[in-house]
């Protein structure tokens, strides 16, 4: 059985210690199922402990904001003080 180099923690691992890979040249992962593991994991719980954008507010409100964010920056006119954004039936209204 081969043998090959994890670039991540540099130990050298028989083949059935990486996932398969058909755009590599050998075939195999650059990192073994135990880095790779351990990477996700970290990736999960960075991911996890990310603020969320409705934490601690209404999500219709932070819905809203969010569009009125958007309609402010593309529109030329609200920028130059000539239009102005409302709320009314649970839309976000230019006049």
């Amino acid at each position: 059985m081969k043998n090959k180099q994890c670039i991540c923690c540099g130990k050298i691992k028989p083949l059935d210690q990486f996932q398969k890979n058909r755009r590599v040249p050998d075939g195999f992962q650059h990192t073994c199922k135990p880095c790779m593991t351990q990477k996700q994991a970290a990736g999960y719980s960075r991911k996890k402990s990310k603020p969320q954008i409705h934490s601690g507010a209404d999500p219709i409100t932070a819905l809203f904001d969010k569009e009125i964010k958007a309609l402010q920056n593309e529109k030329r006119r609200y920028r130059m003080g000539k239009m102005r954004i409302k709320r009314e039936n649970g839309k976000v209204i230019l006049y």
